[in-house]
């Protein structure tokens, strides 16, 4: 399947930019950064993981991503530099959840709690499970600890009970070696 035109895929990240790729399916999405609703990419990160999902397929252009004719839903959570607050994170979960998501994508995490974001909150992971409950797709960063210094748990919100976990791989299939799978 392409997807489908009535399924939003909320992008958690550094925010998306226009772009060829998600002509007329760049939803209106919200900058908690900045505190407006211009959810711009000042980093490139988030237009990449927008690609990734929904990046148009059969246009002579770019790169197809796996539903490219779902809209998308530009969240940004965190700044220029890849950095945010897991409050940030928490009020852009709840925001999606609010405005019509189907698939929440957060291509972040952190040990303990989101990635870069200091210690998890009750009010993180409550958001995350209310997005779950409510029948949300919830996907998350497995994390880049899995080298031989790191512990290579599974960062939150990767970890929690029902949120699909994303590893990476090498060209090859297997698990790449920085990836996070712990027994978590």
């Amino acid at each position: 399947t392409t997807g489908d035109d009535d399924v939003i895929i909320a992008i958690l990240d550094t925010g998306v930019s226009e772009h060829v790729e998600f002509n007329g399916r760049l939803l209106e999405g919200y900058d908690f950064i900045n505190n407006d609703t211009d959810a711009y990419d000042d980093n490139g990160h988030g237009t990449a993981c927008a690609g990734i999902a929904a990046a148009k397929g059969n246009n002579s252009e770019g790169i197809a991503g796996v539903c490219w004719d779902c809209l998308i839903m530009p969240i940004k959570v965190l700044s220029f530099d890849g950095y945010g607050q897991d409050t940030e994170i928490a009020d852009g979960v709840q925001w999606s959840a609010d405005n019509g998501a189907n698939v929440i994508s957060m291509s972040l995490g952190g040990n303990p709690g989101f990635r870069f974001f200091g210690q998890s909150t009750d009010e993180s992971e409550n958001a995350v499970q209310d997005a779950l409950d409510a029948g949300i797709f919830v996907i998350a960063a497995a994390g880049n600890d899995g080298g031989p210094d790191d512990d290579g748990d599974v960062e939150s919100p990767g970890s929690i009970p029902g949120v699909i976990c994303v590893g990476g791989h090498d060209r090859f299939g297997e698990i790449w070696e920085g990836s996070s799978m712990g027994d978590n």
